[in-house]
C-alpha cells in the first residue's frame, strides 16, 4: 500500500531515556541486534512516504550516523519542551506543504504496518482533521487516557498527572500515533500552552483545538496492546527482546529449523537459516550470519557474520566471527 506524494511521517526520538541510566539515547539501544529506532522506521517507510522526519534531541549527531543508511531528514528539539514542541521544531520541512502527516515514537517496534494502513485508512475515510490511534489496557498506568461521551465520541485526551481518580479508571489510551493535516496541525500547535503539570506542550492538546475550531476529530482503536509497548528501562528492554525472540525462534522453527532446548538458544533478527538445520542448546547466533541447509551446530557456539555451506557440522564451543 502507497500513499499519494504529500504523505509525510514524523518520528518523535529526541527524549532524553534518563530511566535508562545510559549516556546513548534511548532509541539507539539494541533490540536483538538492531537499534530500538530501526524497527520503526522500517514500518514506516513501507509506507512509502513523501518524507520522513526524525526528531531528534540529545546526542543528536549519534543518531544521525546511526541512520545515515536510511532517507530521512532531521530536526533538532534541543530543549525537551514536550512532544508538541518536537512536533513544531519539525515546521520548517512543511512550509507552503498540504496533505497529511504521520506521527508515530520511535521507541514502539512492534507497532505493526497493517495497523498503521488501517489507522490512516480510516482517517481518509472519515475526512477527519486528525485522528488517534487508541487501544485498550487492563493497566492504563502511565499513559494518556481517552476521553468519549456518551455518545461514544471523542472528546479530548488527558495525560496520566493530569488525570482525576476518575478518569484513570478509563482503559482506552492513547498511543502517541497520529495523522493530522499539515495546516491544521501546525496551526493548532501555534495555540497551545503549558498549563499543564508537566510545564510542557502536549502535542494531545491539539484535539481541544480541533474540537473547539469544529473540526472532525476521531480515536481508533486499532492497535494491539503488545503493539504500543515502549520502553522506558532496561527491564522493559528485556521484557520485550523476549517477546521478539520467542517470536522469531517461533517463525524459524515453522519454516523446518530445530532448536533443541530453544529458550536457550539467542539468535538476531538479520541471522538466515535454511531448513535442516539442528542448533544445539545455549548458541549465540549474531549479526547477518547465514546458515545453509542441513547444518548442525554444536551446543554453546558462538557465530556472527558468518555463512555456513550446506552439511556443515560445527563442534560444540565453536566460534566463529565473520
Amino acid at each position: 500500500m502507497s500513499f499519494n506524494s504529500e504523505f509525510s511521517v514524523i518520528v518523535l526520538a529526541a527524549g532524553l531515556g534518563t530511566r535508562m541510566k545510559s549516556k546513548l539515547p534511548k532509541v539507539l539501544h539494541r533490540l536483538l541486534g538492531k537499534p530500538l529506532i530501526y524497527y520503526v522506521l522500517d514500518t514506516v517507510l513501507a509506507l512509502e512516504p513523501k518524507d520522513c522526519i526524525i526528531v531528534v534531541g540529545y546526542r543528536h549527531r549519534d543518531v544521525e550516523d546511526t541512520l545515515k543508511t536510511y532517507n530521512v531528514k532531521f530536526a533538532l528539539q534541543d530543549k525537551q519542551l514536550g512532544t508538541g514542541h518536537a512536533v513544531i521544531c519539525t515546521k520548517e520541512f512543511f512550509k507552503g506543504q498540504k496533505g497529511q502527516v504521520l506521527i508515530v515514537c520511535g521507541d514502539t517496534p512492534f507497532l505493526s504496518l497493517e495497523t498503521l494502513k488501517r489507522f490512516i485508512n480510516s482517517h481518509s475515510e472519515q475526512k477527519n482533521s486528525v485522528s488517534v490511534l487508541s487501544s485498550y489496557l487492563d493497566d492504563p498506568f502511565g499513559y494518556g487516557r481517552i476521553l468519549r461521551d456518551k455518545n461514544d465520541q471523542f472528546l479530548k485526551i488527558v495525560e496520566e498527572k493530569d488525570a482525576s481518580i476518575e478518569i484513570k479508571k478509563i482503559k482506552e489510551i492513547n498511543t502517541g500515533v497520529y495523522i493530522c493535516d499539515v495546516e491544521f496541525l501546525f496551526s493548532a500547535l501555534s495555540k497551545i500552552t503549558p498549563n499543564n503539570a508537566q510545564k510542557e506542550y502536549y502535542l494531545t492538546d491539539i484535539i481541544s483545538v480541533a474540537r473547539a475550531d469544529g473540526l472532525k476529530v476521531d480515536a481508533f482503536m486499532y492497535a494491539k496492546p503488545q503493539e504500543i509497548l515502549g520502553i522506558n528501562t532496561r527491564v522493559q528492554l528485556s521484557e520485550l527482546e523476549n517477546i521478539l525472540l520467542d517470536k522469531l525462534r517461533k517463525k524459524w522453527m515453522l519454516e523446518g529449523v530445530t532448536f533443541i532446548m530453544p529458550e536457550t538458544i539467542y539468535i538476531e533478527s538479520d541471522v538466515s537459516f535454511l531448513n535442516d538445520v539442528i542448533i544445539e542448546p545455549h548458541c549465540v547466533i549474531k549479526g547477518k550470519t547465514k546458515i545453509g541447509r542441513g547444518v548442525k551446530i554444536g551446543a554453546f557456539s558462538f557465530i556472527k557474520d558468518v555463512s555456513i555451506e550446506d552439511n556443515r557440522v560445527i563442534p560444540p564451543y565453536s566460534i566463529l566471527i565473520g
